[in-house]
């Protein structure tokens, strides 16, 4: 029997002794042919004659001159293979094709299985791995069996995907990037061939879907190549180890050849086709299919496939080496989170856990909106410390997490834990970003030093800004600041204190008492609680706390240890606190530190913003019900911005992978969230431009816990950066803001019994005073010997009484109530009779008392300033030739200023200055916590006061001298005046009110009846002086001056025997007060009638305001000053001389001569009272250089003159 095999394009083979030719065509890949010339001779040299035979379209079958009985076409090409189906169908030769049918043919046998066998045998296999959601990758010559899975599949998830033939790794790692991670399904079915698989599973490998959980099906045609570990495929039995698709290829005819030579008997084409029939499965070959299996990156056959039966015979492996069948679809990404308890052994556990809720409701809304569809989001919990770092104990629980990474880490909010996660994970070279909902430390948003960090908060120098400003907005100008000594700490305590110091903003506390040790519990707080009563001792509320958490909850609880209440304190944090009160923590220690942290302001990024915020909220109390939501916002913010990194790097084919791709990429979010619009500055770790909200600390009606009510905003995006949407509600529960500074009951900031006698401060005091008594002394003594050795003549007979007599008469009632306010006082008791005998001791301390003494001191630096002009413009006659106006009132005010700033208000001034310098008590051992006696709101020698104690001391170094040089001068300036002054009086004056204003600020001060004592051995002197020397040139004067110091002293005897008596009775001393007043009175009427005539006197009607208004220049109309003149029973004469009328007036008698055509009137006294020209007609003035001193004119209008 003679058998023709042709081969066309490729090979003809002829059986055993029988021809075999070869033909191919051109397109027909030399490599796939030498592969089946090679498979086929080294299996069938025996059996078949071999000639290789190339056919073109135009050198066809019939024109080869061969009859071959059975056709292998494995040309490739359409029109040669319908070319050979009409010959085989015409000449009942059998016709063997590797390829799949177009169309169906009677003489056609196929070398592999049908595709509804594979078919079978794919749906086998998903069967058995219960895949429910699955992806097809094929291309489009699969078409006709994606849509059989698409049919089979219909109540299944299944997504095809079409990749083109193309053998090109780009393409494939594009492909798989773009298409298939995003869809985070790692059920894949891939159906594409040779190299193209092979890439394909290069690119699953590259992407990181080729893991742990993933399962992938290769079809029989791509597994050449195959070492992926855990991949599962399927191939006809039988040719099982092709090496690549042209050896495939050639097996499959080997196989399909050796069926052949099992025909039995003589060749017989219809009986060749019938026994190819029954031994095949439709004309294809029969479906029998080995399970193949990757293991140890070696094919091991697994199991078989018969007729779409499933059968393993060992066990499989999966990707990654695991044993578990893969059957979810989901892509699993890892996020860790650090929302465990536990701390460091011997620290108790954390109540942080609950915030974050925030964040696994953020996962769960995800789920809801689909956010990241096809991928499932697997959370580690880390627990590796949830508020105390300890290197040893962060280092052994994160190596055991090494074996699970992450994408991404929502770590604590404590900034040592997070500082702490960072080292660890770059020790264990774990690289993954860290998303912290909160921890605004200025150090963490450092991008350099903490690439891989980021924070839905601000950073801590953005909440100072706003705190420091809002301390400004509510008037404060005094604060405390308390900060943790830790590296970190400390660049935001250095950058709150420069900003204090900026907005002048006094820091109460001394740089060496605003640092705390780093990480400071209640065990620490013996070491502490001395520095804490000082800090108290200080008296100022506003303080502002700058720790890293839990240590401002400890150094909360143990200032309310140290004695802080509420009020005692207004806590300003730059940062949120409520963790303490997020569970439920000890009782006892939430209530020591609600204590001090009631009314106070915290500083911190919004929460629940906008209508999206507020759904967020009310969704996430469905699922994890609380009251309390503080921090949850940031914790579901931070958690969405993650989940948003990873979408947007898988959406663009990247590896969530790769840590610093999904950090670039989360740095790119800009997404609306719960607290406002999520950005990230790009320079660094911080949220960019939040919306700060400003909370005030109060207690809920409800169940009693402290919470943080949000009352205002800053917005910087805003044109009104600050909006308050209610009143603060501060520690005393009004919305009446406090004072920076405690003010208790005695007006001071500090109690009565923490005062003390400062000898420091005495000493400075004491010295001061001493010094001004003994220089008084000097300069007195040499005042009057160089220019006041003068003396006056009595006064012996009677004169018309001046007003400035009346001045001189006033000067002895301010006298003595000058001298009784600088005497001992008596102490309040009781009402009506107390308030009175107050008063009644000319007690006026109570002017100067608190801010008043600051009023009057800087009105008498001002007021001597000016005083010290016009006592320079007087001695060296500035502008005395000048007939300028300014000059003129100048010369008018010096005049009048000089007697009465240097002599009338003396004992004041020089009292206010040393005022402001007794500092002789204190509330502490340092100098700088002496205060100013009148006012015990400002502390000594230091700050403003040593600049305005310094300005008093120069005032009164150049008042004192200048002062007493011009006491007499008020005789001296007024030469009309009556009563004279003797100078020496005045000199001696000048020393005795200095000597009294010195034991008033000093011993008064501890003892009021020794005071009392020494007060009255010095008038007692004085008064002696007075009477032997004769203070005035009129007797009445005299009596009345010695009656007034007799008074005086009658009123300090009383004041001293008060406080020595054991009985104090306010009522006895104000009667026996006014008793004695009454006494001396009246005795001093007796002698006045019996020893003292009057040598002044005032005529009836005259009005001396007239003539006060008079001698200062005012214009007075003639008719008024002419009646007056006439009701004091003047005499009048008339003459004339030069067309002026001249008056002259003696002392008993004056002239005046009226001329109605002239208009002009000239009041000429020849005695020692002054010449008065008054001319209404300025052209006629005399030259004023030429006139005597005592001439002064004034205009009068003389048409008002009658008589």
């Amino acid at each position: 029997m003679k058998i023709n095999l042709l081969i066309l394009s490729f090979i003809q083979l002829i059986h055993c002794q029988l021809l075999v030719d070869i033909f191919y065509s051109v397109s027909t890949d030399l490599e796939y042919k030498n592969s089946i010339t090679y498979s086929l001779l080294e299996n069938f040299s025996d059996q078949f004659d071999i000639k290789e035979i190339l056919v073109t379209p135009a050198w066809g079958i019939l024109n080869s001159g061969q009859n071959p009985n059975i056709i292998i076409d494995i040309t490739s090409s359409a029109s040669l293979s319908e070319l050979l189906k009409e010959y085989a169908s015409n000449n009942q030769i059998i016709l063997v094709s590797p390829e799949l049918p177009n169309s169906f043919n009677y003489w056609q046998f196929f070398t592999h299985s049908s595709l509804n066998s594979h078919i079978k045998a794919i749906s086998s296999l998903i069967s058995f791995l219960n895949w429910e959601n699955f992806i097809i990758i094929s291309n489009k010559e699969y078409q006709i069996l994606d849509d059989y899975f698409l049919t089979e599949f219909s109540i299944k998830k299944v997504s095809t995907f079409y990749f083109p033939n193309i053998e090109n790794q780009d393409l494939a790692d594009l492909f798989i990037g773009k298409e298939i991670k995003p869809t985070g399904n790692r059920n894949i079915i891939i159906l594409n061939q040779g190299k193209v698989a092979e890439n394909l599973l290069k690119s699953l490998k590259q992407k990181n879907i080729l893991t742990s959980g993933c399962g992938i099906i290769l079809s029989s045609q791509g597994i050449w190549n195959l070492n992926e570990n855990g991949i599962l495929s399927y191939i006809e039995s039988g040719i099982e180890n092709a090496t690549n698709k042209f050896n495939y290829e050639a097996l499959a005819i080997v196989k399909f050849l050796n069926l052949v030579l099992k025909f039995p008997g003589n060749y017989d084409p219809f009986a060749l086709r019938e026994f190819l029939e029954i031994n095949t499965a439709d004309h294809y070959a029969v479906a029998n299919f080995t399970v193949i299996n990757i293991q140890n990156e070696q094919k091991v056959k697994v199991g078989e496939i018969t007729e779409g039966i499933l059968n393993f015979s060992s066990n499989l492996t999966f990707p990654g080496n695991s044993l578990t069948i893969p059957n979810s679809p989901y892509t699993n990404v890892s996020i860790w989170m650090g929302d465990g308890l536990t701390n460091p052994l011997g620290y108790p556990d954390s109540p942080y856990q609950a915030v974050k809720n925030g964040a696994k409701f953020g996962l769960i809304y995800a789920e809801r909106t689909h956010l990241l569809d096809g991928f499932e989001i697997l959370v580690i919990h880390t627990n590796c410390g949830a508020e105390i770092y300890d290197p040893t104990y962060s280092l052994n629980c994160f190596a055991k997490l090494k074996s699970t990474p992450g994408v991404g880490f929502l770590t604590s909010t404590y900034p040592l834990i997070i500082i702490g996660n960072l080292m660890t994970l770059k020790y264990l070279n774990i690289s993954l970003p860290l998303i912290s909902e909160y921890s605004p430390l200025g150090i963490l948003g450092e991008k350099e030093m903490f690439p891989d960090f980021l924070r839905m908060a601000g950073n801590d120098y953005y909440h100072c800004n706003v705190l420091v400003d809002l301390i400004l907005i509510f008037g404060w100008k005094n604060v405390l600041v308390f900060s943790e000594n830790s590296t970190s700490s400390l660049l935001t305590h250095q950058y709150v204190v420069n900003k204090l110091e900026a907005a002048n903003i006094n820091i109460v506390n001394s740089p060496e008492d605003r640092l705390v040790m780093e990480n400071y519990n209640h065990t620490h707080f013996n070491t502490y609680k001395n520095w804490m009563i000082r800090m108290k001792d200080l008296k100022v509320r506003p303080c502002i706390i700058n720790f890293a958490p839990p240590s401002e909850f400890y150094i909360m609880e143990d200032l309310y240890e140290a004695g802080f209440r509420r009020g005692d304190i207004v806590i300003l944090v730059p940062n949120r606190v409520a963790f303490a009160f997020i569970t439920e923590p000890d009782p006892v220690q939430l209530a020591k530190m609600s204590e001090v942290l009631y009314g106070g302001i915290i500083i911190s990024e919004a929460e629940w913003l906008g209508d999206y915020g507020k759904t967020i909220l009310s969704e996430m109390k469905k699922v994890y019900p609380t009251k309390n939501s503080d921090f949850r916002c940031f914790s579901f913010d931070g958690a969405t911005l993650l989940l948003y990194g990873i979408k947007f790097t898988i959406d663009r084919g990247g590896n969530v992978e790769n840590s610093t791709l999904i950090n670039s990429n989360l740095r790119q979010q800009k997404f609306l969230g719960c607290s406002g619009t999520i950005s990230i500055d790009p320079d660094s770790n911080d949220r960019s431009s939040a919306t700060i909200g400003i909370y005030n600390m109060r207690y809920d009606s409800e169940d009693g816990l402290l919470y943080e009510y949000i009352v205002g905003r800053y917005d910087p995006g805003s044109q009104q950066l600050f909006a308050f949407y209610e009143d603060m509600n501060w520690y005393d529960n009004t919305t009446n803001t406090p004072t920076d500074k405690i003010i208790n009951e005695n007006g001071c900031p500090f109690e009565d019994s923490e005062v003390e006698y400062s000898a420091n401060g005495a000493g400075i005091l004491y010295g001061i005073s001493f010094s001004i008594f003994v220089t008084t002394m000097i300069v007195t003594f040499y005042i009057w010997r160089k220019w006041w050795i003068v003396d006056i003549k009595e006064m012996t007979e009677k004169k018309l009484i001046q007003f400035e007599d009346y001045i001189a008469m006033l000067m002895i009632f301010i006298d003595f109530l000058q001298l009784l306010s600088v005497g001992p006082d008596i102490k309040k008791y009781d009402s009506f009779s107390d308030i009175f005998s107050h008063y009644a001791s000319i007690n006026l301390g109570w002017l100067t008392k608190g801010k008043n003494l600051w009023v009057f001191a800087y009105v008498s630096m001002g007021t001597v300033i000016i005083w010290i002009f016009f006592c320079a413009k007087h001695i060296f006659k500035f502008g005395e030739k000048s007939n300028n106006v300014i000059w003129e009132y100048s010369r008018i005010l010096s005049k009048m200023s000089l007697p009465i700033i240097g002599n009338m208000l003396f004992l004041p001034i020089v009292s206010i200055f040393l005022n402001v310098i007794q500092c002789d008590q204190q509330i502490g051992p340092e100098i700088s916590q002496t205060f100013v006696r009148n006012d015990c709101s400002t502390f000594c020698w230091h700050d403003s006061h040593i600049i305005w104690a310094t300005l008093s001391m120069i005032c009164l170094i150049f008042y004192l001298p200048l002062a007493i040089y011009f006491r007499p001068f008020w005789d001296i300036s007024h030469e009309y005046i009556n009563i004279k002054t003797r100078p020496l009086f005045l000199m001696l004056k000048s020393v005795f009110q200095v000597s009294v204003i010195v034991l008033n600020k000093t011993v008064k001060t501890f003892s009021q009846s020794l005071h009392g004592l020494l007060y009255n051995i010095l008038l007692s002197v004085f008064l002696y002086i007075c009477y032997k020397k004769k203070p005035y040139n009129d007797s009445r004067m005299n009596l009345w001056q010695i009656i007034s110091y007799f008074a005086i002293l009658w009123s300090v005897t009383l004041s001293s025997l008060y406080w020595l008596l054991p009985e104090k009775s306010a009522k006895i001393w104000l009667l026996s007060q006014f008793i004695g007043w009454i006494f001396l009175i009246a005795i001093g009427l007796y002698l006045q009638k019996k020893y003292c005539p009057t040598m002044l006197f005032n005529e009836t009607g005259v009005q001396i305001g007239k003539f006060f208004k008079f001698s200062l220049g005012s214009s007075i109309p003639a008719a008024e000053i002419n009646k007056d003149i006439k009701e004091a029973g003047l005499k009048y004469k008339l003459h004339s001389s030069n067309s002026h009328l001249y008056g002259k007036i003696s002392d008993s008698t004056r002239h005046v001569i009226y001329n109605k055509k002239e208009s002009k009137i000239k009041i000429d006294n020849h005695s020692d009272s002054s010449r008065c020209v008054f001319m209404s007609d300025t052209t006629h003035r005399p030259n004023v250089e030429h006139m005597p001193e005592t001439i002064r004119w004034i205009n009068l209008k003389i048409e008002d003159l009658e008589g």
